[in-house]
């Protein structure tokens, strides 16, 4: 999913605080929260949105071997939940 327009100028880590405030409280588990801050934030946080989605998948197959399949399919879906969000015309930035 591509973001909109509107949100294009955005940078991943907003994005990620958008979604922590909106929906991140509906979470059973918050144990993604501390993930996505520990292997996300620091290399994507300050890319744009556009720039984060095209270093998401070299950095993912950099975690291979360091995280589990399954922990590294939890942090795909997070990505693919976030740029859902991005994708809608207003999140209300």
């Amino acid at each position: 999913m591509a973001p909109s327009d509107d949100n294009r100028r955005r940078t991943f880590g907003e994005l990620m605080d958008v979604w922590h405030e909106r929906y991140g409280s509906r979470l059973r588990s918050q144990t993604i929260k501390l993930s996505v801050e520990k292997h996300l934030r620091p290399a994507l946080g300050n890319l744009l949105l556009s720039g984060a989605a095209a270093a998401l998948p070299p950095l993912l197959n950099s975690k291979i071997g360091k995280l589990s399949p399954p922990s590294l399919n939890h942090l795909r879906a997070y990505c693919h939940r976030l740029y859902a969000v991005a994708s809608m015309r207003s999140v209300g930035w």
